[in-house]
């Protein structure tokens, strides 16, 4: 007896897992745009606006964009995007002020 494609537990977690990783950064992506969710200026760690030529706002514009792109990559290629979503996944750890020690010690032991 064969089970289908829909039938195979393994492909409805990737399935389930695809949707999530596509969806979540461009809805959070575009909500640094829009604040609805939460003001996300509250969110970006002071070094960060300091350091940046760029208001608190205009960085989580284009944190916004980096979400959004990452998402639609995980739609089109999510093997390739996966890289993509690591990579800057210790650089978006450090915006939020309660991840950034995570985000250091990762940053520490990847080089």
């Amino acid at each position: 007896m064969r089970i289908g494609i829909s039938g195979d537990p393994a492909y409805q977690g990737f399935t389930l897992l695809r949707a999530g990783f596509t969806a979540l950064p461009i809805v959070i992506g575009a909500d640094k745009f829009a604040n609805v969710l939460v003001n996300w200026e509250r969110y970006l760690a002071p070094w960060i606006a300091h350091l940046s030529p760029l208001s608190k706002l205009h960085i989580m514009h284009v944190v916004g964009v980096i979400e959004i792109v990452a998402g639609i990559a995980v739609a089109i290629k999510p093997r390739y995007a996966a890289y993509l979503v690591a990579g800057c996944s210790p650089a978006s750890s450090s915006i939020c002020p309660a991840t950034q020690a995570t985000a250091t010690s990762r940053c520490a032991i990847s080089g």
